[in-house]
């Protein structure tokens, strides 16, 4: 690693490199990190400012493992980032997405998702383009129930984007349609079944005549 290292202290940009992030860190750049940011060089084709960009990135959001960094470095690889230019406008929309979702984590009370829930996440902004205000109103709606899941959650987004819904409106006005459905369903099962009993029509009877039948009946006179 030494031997590879000296050949790029030879150039003033790597010099500076590793200048930097030893004062970044406070301390000498030890031989695992300097590995690395030269693995980046070699393999990832980052150049020096590249590296650096990734490295005060991370640093200032905490994450100062080498381990982390490592990981960023090939998720960076992996999205073609070669250039300081498409890193701050992969950072810049990085920073976009997990601006939505910690609206949402935040208000089902929810920490670092799963990479399963991560992935739902992205599918109900990036895949099915909801707005901020559908998910939380599907987040409202979870809640209200006995199991506020994400799964859940997810459940309704799901049945949403089936139905075609667009808007916060759109959605507000196929629940209310649903709740409808539902209580009209709930009150004709609620409702006293009709039997013959019920359906029977009732003779109408003369009053005096009946007064009569039943003054005979008393005397006998009824025939049965």
């Amino acid at each position: 690693t030494l031997a590879k290292a000296k050949n790029y202290l030879e150039k003033q940009d790597y010099v500076i490199m590793f200048d930097k992030v030893s004062k970044l860190y406070g301390s000498e750049i030890s031989e695992e990190m300097m590995s690395s940011l030269l693995d980046w060089v070699n393999d990832f084709k980052f150049t020096p400012d590249l590296v650096m960009l990734l490295v005060e990135d991370c640093y200032a959001r905490g994450k100062k493992d080498l381990r982390y960094l490592n990981s960023v470095a090939s998720k960076w690889h992996g999205e073609n980032i070669s250039s300081v230019d498409l890193a701050k406008e992969y950072m810049k929309k990085h920073r976009e997405k997990w601006q939505k979702y910690g609206v949402v984590l935040n208000f089902i009370k929810m920490g670092r998702p799963t990479t399963i829930e991560e992935e739902m996440l992205y599918k109900w902004f990036y895949t099915y383009n909801f707005t901020e205000d559908i998910v939380l109103k599907a987040c409202a709606e979870t809640i209200a129930t006995s199991k506020p899941l994400i799964s859940n959650i997810d459940k309704h987004l799901n049945k949403w984007h089936e139905s075609g819904l667009k808007t916060l409106s759109d959605v507000e006005g196929f629940i209310a349609s649903t709740k409808t459905q539902s209580t009209n369903k709930q009150t004709n099962a609620n409702a006293p079944k009709k039997n013959s009993f019920n359906n029977f029509t009732g003779r109408t009877y003369d009053a005096k005549k009946l007064e009569e039948m039943l003054l005979n009946k008393s005397r006998g006179e009824l025939s049965e």
